[in-house]
């Protein structure tokens, strides 16, 4: 059985980290003795909808690559409820089933037929996902505006310590460019420059005699 493993990796419902997901499906694999051909992570941020890792699937069920997709739970197959059901369609038209491993459930039966499940729990699944995702977003934005409201200053603290400050600031006393520094303590040019910032303004205080 050749079976494509799809995984989905979103910011708007906290979800960043594919690992967990792959590492579950692999055993998965492994204990039904299929063979996962296809590994596909899809990252979907903002409000994208065209989605490469769907396209790559359904193009592997065109051309007979794959005969199932592996996915963790509903809220994986997509970003909303119709976009999901799409996907699960476009993979049914060629024959390929789709299985939700949360759910132990899948989408076609052995005459390639839907299942009860794709037809009355999957719909509703889906749905009841989007809406959690629409919850979840609003409350974010609920907070914030409080917390904003109330003098909280959001972001990145602007006073925590650089990494490798004092390595930064020993190459750049030594001549060095902002390319070579970046290279040498092996940290980010925004790193480095922020640093260089904040040397011009030393030496800029020293020279004035503070």
């Amino acid at each position: 059985m050749k079976v494509a493993i799809y995984v989905r990796v979103s910011k708007s419902d906290g979800s960043q980290n594919p690992e967990r997901q792959i590492d579950e499906l692999k055993k998965f694999c492994e204990k039904k003795k299929w063979n996962p051909t296809n590994i596909i992570i899809e990252n979907v941020t903002g409000r994208r909808v065209k989605r490469q890792g769907t396209e790559k699937l359904i193009n592997l069920a065109k051309s007979n690559k794959i005969q199932k997709v592996l996915v963790h739970e509903v809220s994986r197959i997509g970003r909303n409820t119709l976009d999901a059901l799409k996907t699960v369609e476009a993979l049914c038209d060629h024959k390929v089933s789709m299985y939700i491993y949360q759910q132990d459930q899948e989408t076609l039966d052995k005459n390639y037929k839907k299942t009860p499940y794709a037809l009355i729990v999957l719909p509703l699944l889906a749905g009841l996902a989007e809406q959690w995702t629409i919850d979840h977003s609003f409350r974010i934005k609920s907070g914030l505006e409080q917390a904003k409201k109330k003098g909280v200053r959001l972001g990145r603290p602007s006073d925590l310590p650089i990494k490798n400050e004092k390595k930064i600031f020993k190459y750049l006393k030594e001549g060095h460019s902002i390319r070579e520094t970046e290279r040498l303590a092996q940290v980010s040019r925004t790193t480095v420059i922020k640093v260089k910032r904040k040397f011009e303004e030393d030496l800029k205080f020293r020279q004035l005699g503070f």
